[in-house]
C-alpha cells in the first residue's frame, strides 16, 4: 500500500519521516522477509532528496550501513537494488564499508551467494 501511494507523499515527509522509519526496521532485524519490498521503497523516497550532498546522507549513508547486518535477507535486497546508488558511492565508502561486508556474504557456504555481488560490481570469480 505505501508503495503505490509513495509517490503522492510530501517530499519532507518522505525525506525526514518516512525514510528513517524504513532505515529503522531494517537495522533492527525481522524485516527481513520484507526487505525485498523495503529496500526498492526506501530507494524510491530518497528520489525526493534535493540535493546529492542530502541523497548521501539520508539514503546512501544509512543503505551502506545495512551491509553490515547479519540479516542476509536486508544483504541480498542491497545487492538486488545496488544500481539503484551505486553512483553516489565514493571510492572510500565501497573500499571500508561495503567491500569487507560482500566478502562475507561471497564467503558464505549457502549457494547463490557469491554470484549476485561478483554480477553486481563485474567481478569474475576463477575458475579452478
Amino acid at each position: 500500500m505505501l508503495k503505490e501511494s509513495a509517490n503522492s507523499l510530501p517530499p519532507e515527509f518522505a525525506t525526514h519521516r518516512v525514510l528513517p522509519a524504513l532505515v529503522s526496521a531494517l537495522e533492527r532485524g525481522g524485516a527481513s522477509t520484507s526487505a525485498a519490498s523495503i529496500v526498492p521503497l526506501l530507494l524510491q523516497l530518497g528520489k525526493n532528496v534535493s540535493t546529492d550532498e542530502e541523497y548521501v546522507a539520508a539514503v546512501v549513508g544509512p543503505v551502506v550501513s545495512l551491509f553490515s547486518s547479519p540479516d542476509r535477507g536486508v544483504r541480498m535486497a542491497l545487492l538486488d537494488n545496488l544500481d539503484e546508488f551505486k553512483d553516489k558511492m565514493d571510492k572510500k565508502m565501497v573500499v571500508d564499508k561495503v567491500w569487507p561486508h560482500l566478502v562475507c556474504v561471497t564467503s558464505s557456504a549457502y549457494p547463490g551467494s557469491c554470484s549476485k555481488p561478483n554480477s553486481k560490481l563485474g567481478l569474475r570469480t576463477p575458475s579452478w
